[in-house]
């Protein structure tokens, strides 16, 4: 089985050191890519963007983006 949308999404935020409380604009959707079944995350503080790709059987992130916040 996957795991979670929230465990998705609290992998993300773990990774990138930040709490749910502290970002807006937080959006997980299960996809595929390469074959693999991905949760996409992304999600913003005032200074930051970030974007997130986990996967859904393991929830080890697979790639992570982080941009500045214009």
């Amino acid at each position: 089985g996957n795991i979670s949308k929230d465990d998705a999404i609290a992998k993300a935020l773990a990774h990138a050191g930040l709490k749910k409380s502290e970002v807006s604009r937080l959006k997980a959707e299960l996809d595929r890519d390469d074959g693999r079944v991905v949760y996409d995350v992304e999600f913003e503080t005032a200074q930051w963007e970030y974007e997130y790709e986990i996967n859904a059987k393991t929830g080890k992130v697979i790639k992570s983006e982080k941009d500045r916040n214009d």
